[in-house]
């Protein structure tokens, strides 16, 4: 099982100011050491700024100089922690893990959002709903209402909503396909642009 886990350091990185860069030289060469010595392999960051990450499997994580985060396998959380609490540039904190995160590749999981269409169809003549028939809901703030709704954060995508994206896409042809069935009826607004409503 996956979570998204964040193990809490101090190396005297301040917010907004960061730390010299001979003191996170030390940090970093300490914390790549770390994580290699223990089989994870060292990915440096893509561009200036950028932390490396340390891979072992599926599991991810980012080596920050005030949390070491992302996804990780549950089974190995123990052993981070271990090797955590031998830092000498960097003093261990804490472990919070928040989220399940789902192991889905992309087939995989336009299967599961389309084994769910029916629960998605209703979730959006609901939110379509209006009290008077004058009244509208935009696409653009609809979609991102059910985006949100529909997500399984997975290994490879557990961060916010983002455009465009697997359940985003799904949800938008769902939308359309029950907007060309007369399901949901359409107006142009006086204040601008186009509003829906579930006829």
């Amino acid at each position: 099982m996956f979570h998204e886990v964040y193990f809490r350091i101090e190396s005297g990185y301040q917010w907004g100011n960061g730390m010299s860069s001979e003191k996170y030289k030390k940090f970093n060469d300490e914390i790549c050491k770390l994580f290699s010595k223990n089989g994870w392999e060292i990915v440096d960051g893509k561009s200036s700024g950028v932390c490396p990450s340390a891979e072992y499997g599926k599991s991810k994580l980012y080596l920050h100089p005030t949390q070491i985060s992302g996804p990780c396998d549950d089974s190995l959380v123990y052993g981070i922690e271990k090797m955590l609490k031998n830092g000498k540039t960097f003093e261990f904190i804490t472990t919070d893990i928040y989220s399940q995160l789902y192991d889905m590749n992309d087939e995989e999981y336009a299967d599961y959002l389309n084994s769910k269409r029916n629960d998605i169809e209703k979730l959006i003549l609901t939110s379509c709903k209006t009290q008077r028939k004058n009244l509208f809901v935009y696409e653009d703030t609809l979609l991102m209402g059910i985006s949100e709704k529909i997500k399984v954060k997975r290994i490879t995508d557990y961060m916010g909503i983002c455009y465009p994206c697997l359940e985003s896409e799904f949800a938008k042809n769902v939308f359309e396909d029950l907007l060309s069935k007369g399901k949901i009826v359409s107006a142009e607004l006086k204040k601008g642009g186009i509003g829906y409503r579930t006829a």
